[in-house]
């Protein structure tokens, strides 16, 4: 049986697809009143189908979920962790060799989750979900469309056999998986923790957080030259902390964004991003008031799960790796002014906040000998 922890997007899409290809699936929520129906409806936009299946089993006990599967999938955001963190790992305890998928792996799930690896389970991440998951109707409808053509890339902590690692993935997902170096290639994936932070930065930072806009822009779909900009500066400061760590471990696989969209400047690399059609309909992060006007909605994952845990973890890397970073700096001290905040400070140092950051220094991985150690 395949357990699936979190019954939001990809969850629940998760637990009906795997369900219509014939796996036993156990899915846990903490709230499982819009799930009473016990059936899932997937909208497949990819292969033009529609089907409904029932759930094995549906329950809001973890520790159900956990004794009664042989993988487990955490689908919960780098922001949420902290709801399901001692009782995922209290209920693992007894157990050596089970296997934890992270969807995705990024958001330091590895220091957080650091106490399962040394009771004996494997942690594994992908580098990026393997397609775009959507809810219709909490509990009951649930979407799937832009499915990775490229495939997936995934790691393990620690590391097991490479055959097997992407057999169990391909097998799971439907989709060809290869295992990359190290956990390290998984972490570093300039994905929503550059991505969303740049995109945000160059929407909201030239009014103040309570400022009321006309309109909801669309996310990707209205995707501009600025925020290209912007991306490629903190794509290729990324690319120096790379850089300083090549020397001593292979991040051959942590891909540019450049690269990855096929674009050679911020011209092309808007316009790529801006037509990719499973996302070009997504709104910003806002909420719209009575006088139909929005607002930035600053409780949103987009800012809560990729600033802290996400551009800040890149940056925290970055120190270790003596690697100044000053665009990610400006767009890190813009989010934590707008939530007041302080993780950074304008002399390169932590701040006080600090600790609500999934960062290695946390979790006493305060130097790069012993954050090569750590992903070795």
């Amino acid at each position: 049986m395949i357990g699936i922890v979190g019954g939001g997007n990809i969850g629940t899409e998760l637990a009906g697809e795997l369900t219509h290809r014939g796996f036993s699936v156990a899915l846990y929520s903490k709230d499982i009143s819009c799930f009473l129906s016990g059936k899932i409806k997937v909208i497949d936009n990819d292969r033009n189908e529609e089907y409904v299946e029932k759930i094995d089993v549906i329950t809001s006990s973890l520790k159900e979920v956990v004794d009664n599967s042989d993988i487990i999938i955490v689908t919960y955001p780098s922001n949420a962790m902290g709801y399901i963190k001692d009782e995922l790992i209290s209920c693992l305890k007894k157990y050596k060799n089970k296997k934890v998928i992270f969807l995705p792996g990024i958001g330091g799930v590895e220091y957080i989750f650091k106490e399962l690896v040394d009771n004996g389970s494997i942690l594994i991440g992908l580098q990026r979900v393997p397609a775009v998951y959507r809810i219709k109707e909490k509990g009951k409808i649930a979407e799937i469309s832009g499915r990775r053509k490229e495939g997936l890339f995934a790691a393990s902590i620690p590391q097991i056999d490479k055959d097997e690692l992407e057999n169990l993935i391909t097998d799971i997902f439907g989709l060809n998986c290869q295992a990359v170096p190290n956990y390290l290639s998984i972490t570093l994936t300039p994905s929503n923790p550059i991505l969303h932070t740049s995109r945000l930065f160059s929407l909201f930072n030239k009014n103040d957080k309570d400022f009321a806009y006309d309109k909801n822009p669309l996310f990707y779909g209205e995707w501009d030259e600025n925020s290209a900009e912007v991306l490629i500066s903190c794509d290729s400061e990324l690319g120096k902390i790379k850089e300083v760590l090549s020397k001593k471990i292979d991040v051959s696989f942590v891909e540019s964004l450049l690269d990855h969209y096929e674009s050679s400047d911020k011209k092309s690399l808007a316009n790529k991003i801006s037509s990719i059609k499973s996302l070009h309909n997504l709104t910003s992060p806002m909420l719209q008031t009575e006088d139909n006007k929005f607002l930035v909605d600053w409780s949103s994952r987009y800012f809560k799960a990729d600033f802290p845990n996400g551009l800040v973890i890149l940056k925290a890397i970055g120190m270790i790796c003596n690697v100044l970073t000053p665009v990610m700096d400006k767009v890190i001290m813009w989010y934590q002014e707008q939530v007041d905040k302080e993780y950074i400070t304008s002399n390169n140092e932590f701040g006080k906040d600090i600790d609500e950051c999934n960062i290695p220094q946390n979790y006493g991985i305060n130097s790069l000998d012993k954050l090569i150690r750590f992903y070795q």
